[in-house]
């Protein structure tokens, strides 16, 4: 996983901003003894726990939204090749940080403290360990080949709508870049270019899914004109 702009990972150390306020809101309490206090104590015994779930709800959203703003400053992407998906590097971002926030909203109970803190280390653990084991041993190239970009340009110009035996150019050069497809290694990305007067960019991102590559390269149709 690589960051456009890494410095802005910095404003994850945001996140102790509200946990910091919590502490504060509960250090600041005050007890005070009055004699009407028995009656109200059998209620606020029945509350207690509907109000700690609350405040730990709270204290988790604000730590999500402080997190999410950072990333999403820091522009994260994963790299074709990359071996480390976003369906487990997002899930364990957000377990990480639900269970940091949580563990100072339950900060009283030492046994939930200890395990939410160490779920949160955990987390953040398998995330680290998996980025710089990609990074210093080159996991995405324990696939059957190198993996790597390929931009494939089709052309289209006026001569690929002529015919040889019955066959257009056009349908030629399709059935052999999607054979060259099929055949090529799994970890390989492919971008697809239509070539012509206006060459147009087809897909937005090279991609490793044969199926839409396949689909959007039946989309494509000879144009009049001369290939640029």
């Amino acid at each position: 996983m690589e960051f456009v702009v890494p410095l802005m990972l910095a404003g994850l150390a945001g996140i102790a901003v509200p946990i910091l306020l919590h502490l504060f809101n509960r250090r600041t309490a005050r007890t005070l003894d009055w004699g009407a206090f028995q009656f109200l104590r059998d209620s606020l015994m029945k509350r207690r726990r509907r109000l700690l779930l609350e405040e730990t709800l709270l204290l988790v959203c604000r730590c999500l939204v402080v997190s999410l703003a950072a990333l999403a400053l820091a522009r994260p992407f994963i790299q074709a090749q990359s071996r480390v998906p976003w369906a487990v590097v997002l899930p364990l971002v957000f377990v990480a940080v639900t269970a940091f926030g949580a563990a100072f909203a339950l900060w009283p109970y030492r046994r939930w403290r200890l395990a939410l803190l160490a779920t949160a280390f955990a987390a953040a653990l398998l995330i680290g360990g998996a980025v710089a084991l990609e990074r210093r041993f080159g996991l995405g190239r324990l696939g059957r080949g190198a993996a790597r970009d390929v931009a494939i340009v089709v052309d289209c110009s006026a001569s690929m709508g002529m015919t040889r035996d019955g066959v257009s150019n056009h349908t030629r050069i399709l059935k052999e870049i999607e054979a060259d497809i099929r055949t090529a290694d799994r970890g390989i990305a492919f971008g697809v270019i239509q070539g012509g007067p206006l060459p147009r960019r087809l897909t937005p991102a090279p991609l490793t899914d044969r199926r839409p590559l396949f689909e959007i390269l039946q989309t494509i149709r000879p144009a009049a004109g001369t290939m640029d």
